[in-house]
């Protein structure tokens, strides 16, 4: 009698189980007491289990094909075609018939890819062996203009370190050149505020009396507003060559993906 007890117990625990799920709804297998309605099932837009079980063995429609490793699915014709459709490049790896370059781990990408100033092979073949930079190489190994070299803005980590300034010109610790008149006028224009350091105290002349043993020499009148004005139009004008260097940079980079 206690036997059948027991049986008829664990039926109705297994039953109840089974049963956590209103009708029309499934249960997430693996999971303990999830569910999502049955149309999420393999929908191929949403994961919807906490375990992804929704989306993890569902086949893909005609003409499609599984990502190695993902539950995304490509059309076959993008196996193989020089384009990364798939998480990580799976649909351009061990490819019989790269139509691009092969990287060493066997990820196939396009041919304009290549020395393009821009890693994409994980170890970084693609940008080795490059024709020399026919302007100023960087020492990310990106090629600029030469003209872009100590033109007083920084295009790259190294293009403004090692100039020569003009005598008028003040040079900034970390090597950028700026006018001259840039120097101690409570306004600091390097990077590293080194054109602000060392400066003594600014005084309007004959605005302040003097100050007791300090000499007149050492009295540093301040920028003039004509001075300012000129500033200011001389970096709205850096402002606009960069927004040009910006639009140049883009268009050169269109172009190869055009090619």
């Amino acid at each position: 009698m206690k036997l059948v007890a027991a049986v008829v117990v664990l039926f109705l625990v297994a039953q109840a189980y089974t049963q956590t799920c209103d009708e029309g709804w499934v249960h997430c297998e693996g999971t303990e007491n999830e569910c999502i309605p049955e149309a999420y099932l393999c929908d191929g837009t949403y994961i919807d289990c906490s375990n992804a079980w929704d989306e993890t063995s569902c086949p893909c429609p005609p003409g499609q094909v599984k990502c190695p490793n993902s539950t995304e699915c490509i059309s076959e014709r993008w196996i193989c075609d020089g384009d990364q459709d798939c998480p990580g490049g799976g649909d351009e790896r061990n490819c019989p018939d790269c139509p691009g370059f092969l990287c060493n781990d066997g990820l196939c990408i396009p041919e304009r890819y290549v020395c393009d100033q821009d890693k994409d092979c994980a170890g970084g073949e693609d940008e080795e062996n490059c024709p020399p930079c026919p302007g100023f190489e960087c020492e990310s190994g990106r090629c600029i203009p030469g003209s872009w070299e100590c033109d007083g803005e920084w295009d790259c980590e190294n293009d403004e370190s090692n100039c020569t300034c003009t005598p008028s010109e003040f040079q900034c610790d970390d090597g950028l050149c700026i006018p001259g008149s840039w120097e101690c006028d409570n306004d600091s224009d390097c990077r590293d505020g080194s054109d602000e350091r060392s400066c003594s105290r600014l005084v309007m002349p004959g605005k302040q009396p003097p100050v007791p043993g300090l000499p007149n020499s050492k009295r540093v009148p301040m920028t003039s507003r004509l001075d300012k004005m000129s500033k200011r139009k001389i970096k709205r004008d850096q402002k606009k060559r960069r927004e040009d260097k910006a639009r140049l940079s883009c268009s050169q980079k269109m172009d190869s993906l055009r090619l």
